[in-house]
């Protein structure tokens, strides 16, 4: 098995998340603030303060907006364009995995580690996303990469330069989500030096930390004197160190990530079982490329699992490791083909195929529940019924291998229902998804509706921008203001008589008891999974029994 062959593979997994990335539409919890964000860069040309809600966001650093603006310049504000760099660095870091694997461990394992990381639930899932982790895995991925090349270099004057290109990619990683990029393969590093004791080797680590640590510091200094030192402070304490230490938001039990690591990495998890045990025998034995990889997955998912704030997106840094680690395993299952390696594949195997045909006889089971949840959406039955049938299939079918004790075929069977999973999910069953929570067809008939200049008001009883805001204004190209108490309500009343109102139909008695004139309900609409009503005040006096003037037909 050539690298050739892993080339090819990537280009099929390259073609298989672009055709299924430009089907649907944004969706929340991330997606319409990235687009928003992006939107709001180009149209301001601020390419260092990053804008959203009326303000600052002082969230994340600007690399991935950076990207994104250049793919929305280049190919307009499309959900494919802008998600792109998502794309792109999905691509890149399944090329950094083979090449990696390839190196260290044979072109066979590059074969497998890259079949198992792109045919692995999470990963498939945030490369069809716009989200800024897919391009931080990737800059971790990348410095990590770089820094193997100075162990095999002779030249001093090329070890220089890998261990800055090493800091570099480290500084950018922490441009693109904080200063995490940095720390995180700098903790790799240096835990590996410690381990093997080679401690006049962790002076490489000054190298490596300057240089990473002076891009983010240029970045910082540039950020601070444009948006204020308060935003600075903010992005720095409040989302990184509070948010690791406190968990303000994304609050999670301490075992959060060791149930959904197996989740993420389905339908391979089993493998990783076995994986990390052949993976720790051959370190013991001196194998210092499986013991660098073993780190880099240890490594992160600790950290993680040490911060307070827990998201499964955020462990997708340590895919690459996990993928190499079991496509290491199955390259050395296959070539051997021992009575031992074959009981292995079954025990791996057999409960994989299982987990197909379980999964092909319960899905039909919740046809009835989702056309309820998704009342808007039509046909959504045949992808269903085309899944149920494709893991049926599939798992039959190793199932049969494996009862004639050909593990290999059914080995290869279970990347081509992953991928066949993946082309129907994700190419036909999400898009149809759009039509009961894509806010795009809600957003341009109230851009219709609103006049140059005007402000589309949206009311919530309590002070929290609800996520609605982001994904109108990209939609609709108008602004959005919330407002959150009485007194804005009578302010808002007063400035724009007249104007229309988005009130989720559960605040609509607040809403009633706070304006003083009558309400027009003008449409009723589904945004993202809430019920919405589009109002217009009206002249009049507003009480509970008449505030409300008619209801006309449904969206």
């Amino acid at each position: 098995m050539s690298f050739k062959h892993t080339i090819i593979v990537i280009a099929a997994l390259s073609v298989m998340l672009f055709s299924t990335t430009i089907q649907r539409d944004f969706w929340y919890p991330d997606e319409p603030d990235m687009a928003e964000i992006t939107r709001l860069m180009l149209r301001s040309g601020d390419w260092i303060r990053l804008q959203l809600y009326n303000g600052t966001f002082a969230d994340y650093p600007p690399l991935f907006f950076w990207a994104a603006a250049a793919m929305g310049r280049l190919f307009g504000l499309s959900e494919a364009a802008l998600r792109l760099p998502t794309l792109m660095s999905a691509v890149a870091l399944l090329l950094i995995t083979a090449l990696y694997a390839k190196r260290r461990f044979g072109e066979r394992a590059a074969f497998w580690s890259v079949v198992v990381l792109g045919t692995a639930t999470q990963f498939v899932w945030q490369a069809v996303n716009m989200h800024v982790d897919m391009l931080f895995a990737l800059l971790i991925a990348a410095s990590l990469f770089c820094y193997d090349h100075v162990r095999s270099t002779g030249s001093r004057r090329a070890r220089l330069l890998l261990l800055c290109g090493t800091g570099l990619l480290s500084g950018l990683a922490a441009l693109t989500k904080g200063p995490a990029g940095i720390v995180l393969p700098f903790a790799i590093i240096a835990a590996d030096h410690l381990l093997h004791k080679e401690y006049r080797s962790l002076r490489r680590l000054l190298v490596i930390g300057a240089a990473g640590v002076g891009v983010f510091c240029i970045w910082a200094a540039i950020y601070a004197a444009q948006a204020g030192q308060s935003n600075l402070i903010y992005f720095i304490f409040r989302q990184n160190i509070s948010r690791f230490l406190t968990g303000f938001s994304h609050l999670q039990p301490w075992y959060y990530y060791i149930i959904n690591v197996w989740i993420d990495l389905a339908p391979w998890s089993i493998f990783l079982v076995f994986a990390i045990p052949f993976a720790w025998k051959a370190s013991r034995k001196g194998d210092r490329s499986v013991a660098f990889v073993l780190l880099w997955l240890a490594v992160i998912f600790i950290f993680f699992n040490l911060s307070r704030s827990k998201r499964q997106v955020y462990l997708l840094p340590l895919y690459p490791a996990a993928a190499m680690l079991m496509g290491h395993l199955i390259a050395d299952l296959t070539a051997r083909a021992t009575a031992r390696e074959v009981r292995i594949f079954r025990a791996a195997l057999l409960p994989i195929a299982c987990a197909f045909a379980g999964i092909g006889c319960v899905l039909p089971l919740f046809l009835s529940n989702l056309r309820t949840r998704f009342p808007e959406s039509h046909g959504i039955s045949i992808p269903i019924v085309l899944l149920s049938l494709t893991c049926l299939a599939g798992g039959a079918a190793m199932i049969v291998w494996l009862c004639r004790r050909h593990a290999v075929q059914a080995l290869y069977t279970m990347p081509i229902v992953s991928a066949a999973m993946c082309v129907i999910g994700l190419g036909w069953f999400c898009p149809l998804l759009d039509q009961s929570i894509s806010a795009k067809e809600p957003a341009h008939w109230l851009a219709s509706q609103i006049k140059l200049g005007e402000v589309l008001a949206c009311l919530r009883p309590f002070p929290v921008l609800h996520n609605e805001s982001s994904v109108l204004s990209f939609y609709g190209g108008f602004p959005v203001e919330v407002i959150t108490d009485d007194e804005d309500i009578s302010n808002y009343a007063a400035r724009h008589p007249g104007h229309i109102l988005l009130i989720e139909d559960k605040d609509m008695p607040w809403a009633l008891d706070g304006f003083s004139s009558r309400m027009l309900i003008v449409r009723e609409m589904h945004i993202g999974r809430n019920h919405f009503l589009a109002v217009r005040l009206s002249p009049g006096v507003n009480n509970r029994r008449r505030g409300l003037i008619r209801l006309p037909k449904k969206l």
